[in-house]
């Protein structure tokens, strides 16, 4: 613990002193303590730390309601998939909320659902699969959801990103990558509206199935939603 001295001053004691030097011996060495190098160095813009989190999470939360004019929505189960290749299933549950109606105005019961995907970083998009209602002639509806995106370059995109950009072909690509990010995660509010008819064409169904020969046909195939005659090839939502 350091010793302060207070020097009084002859002239201001209450009785008059003679004056005479002092010579006082003080330490003025002083010390210094050096900064960790992990407190210097630390990145304090948190905007900057917030987009560097964010384009680095491939953790994933797909969410929302599922709707139909001809059957209850409140127990399918939704098939999760790249093509062919089945990552996950999961099951709608009963829609409670306050905020909407749990039954539309046909009747029908409204649903629920989540995906979960943590750490997912084997394939940029993923396909939400209905088919096989039981009890139903629900045809087969399909749903794509883009999860990282890239430019006409092919360049990674940020997240927090609304734009379309022109491909070499002269295509738009359309990229919205905007999602909430909380919780490490990306939360896509994605609702589907069940088609009372097969909202894809044979050829993506038959990629859905993994069939590279379409004229393979399975028995129980539906048949094309596209009647006009032209070239097949609905665009998935």
């Amino acid at each position: 613990m350091n010793q302060r001295n207070k020097i009084l001053l002859s002239t201001k004691d209450i009785i008059t002193k003679g004056e005479k030097d002092i010579y006082l011996n003080i330490n003025l060495q002083r010390t210094y303590n050096e900064f960790k190098k992990s407190e210097y160095d630390n990145d304090f813009d948190l905007q900057k730390q917030f987009n560097k989190e964010r384009n680095a999470s491939r953790n994933f939360r797909i969410y929302g309601v599922v709707d139909s004019v001809s059957i209850d929505c409140d127990n399918i189960e939704l098939k999760v998939q790249y093509g062919s290749n089945l990552i996950k299933t999961v099951k709608t549950k009963p829609l409670i909320s306050v905020a909407m109606p749990s039954i539309n105005v046909f009747g029908k019961k409204k649903g629920k659902y989540l995906i979960e995907l943590d750490n997912y970083d084997k394939y940029n998009n993923i396909t939400i699969v209905i088919s096989n209602v039981p009890n139903t002639n629900q045809p087969v509806n399909a749903f794509k959801q883009q999860l990282v995106f890239y430019d006409a370059e092919g360049v990674f995109v940020d997240y927090g990103t609304e734009t379309i950009e022109l491909g070499e072909d002269g295509q738009s690509i359309e990229i919205d990558n905007n999602f909430p990010f909380f919780y490490d995660k990306h939360w896509i509010n994605k609702d589907l509206n069940l088609s009372s008819i097969m909202n894809i064409s044979q050829l993506e169904y038959y990629s859905l199935l993994g069939m590279t020969d379409v004229s393979d046909t399975p028995e129980n195939a539906p048949e094309d939603s596209n009647q006009s005659g032209s070239e097949p090839g609905i665009t998935l939502p």
